[in-house]
């Protein structure tokens, strides 16, 4: 019979990378189940304790892992842009910066059939937790300069000089953002990657139009004066 390898001979950055992910399980488990407590009876409702109960840990555990309940709602917010990092760093290098970050909100927004309740629920809880906002505005402005660095690298350019990166982050995440609200408060009809993405083109065909309108060349005025 064949032993498995004692854990002291696994590598530890191996050991360190399973205890990651044991982490990351462990937060999107408290959160998944916090997120639907929030969903039926309302944010202010829920106690850590009865979160706590549901996930069948003690309260204490539950703070090793959130300082508060605001942080599972952040968490959550941190986890879709994760997704839509990874998602744009393995668009295509073919692809320019405008076009990999638009097919990246369309990967990282699509929900399955299965996961399209979670995230309603997900959406319309933080639509109605307005004590959050101002938190939720902070992440989000440090998440936009991490992806304004990535647009910057796709382009070759340097952001500190060149103002075009942060002009296509920061309007295609807020026609994103604003989508995703739309999609909830519209009852969630099928994935918010189909109202993302098509607003997302519109977006882009409307840049593209301007970009053509500067650089055509400007009719001579009529010559109104009298010859003599």
């Amino acid at each position: 019979m064949t032993m498995s390898a004692p854990t002291d001979d696994v590598p530890v950055a191996a050991r360190r990378s399973l205890r990651e992910r044991r982490r990351d399980d462990t937060l999107d488990e408290i959160a998944g189940l916090a997120i639907d407590l929030f969903g039926r009876r309302g944010f202010d409702e829920v106690t850590v304790e009865e979160i706590a109960e549901a996930v069948g840990i003690s309260a204490r555990t539950f703070f090793r892992y959130f300082p508060s309940k605001d942080d599972v709602l952040l968490h959550e917010f941190e986890r879709v842009h994760r997704r839509l990092i990874r998602a744009f760093l393995q668009r295509p290098p073919h692809e320019g910066a405008v076009v990999a970050l638009r097919n990246a909100y369309v990967e990282s927004s699509s929900v399955t059939d299965e996961s399209r309740p979670k995230a309603l629920t997900y959406g319309r809880v933080q639509l109605q937790t307005a004590a959050l906002n101002a938190r939720l505005i902070g992440s989000q402005t440090l998440f936009s300069i991490e992806l304004i660095e990535l647009v910057a690298e796709r382009m070759r350019v340097d952001r500190s000089s060149d103002v075009r990166p942060e002009v296509i982050t920061l309007a295609m995440s807020s026609v994103a953002a604003a989508m995703f609200r739309r999609w909830v408060a519209d009852g969630g009809v099928g994935s918010p990657s189909d109202v993302i993405g098509a607003s997302l083109d519109l977006l882009i065909d409307g840049l593209e139009h301007t970009d053509a309108s500067r650089t055509t060349k400007p009719r001579p005025e009529p010559n109104t004066r009298s010859s003599r």
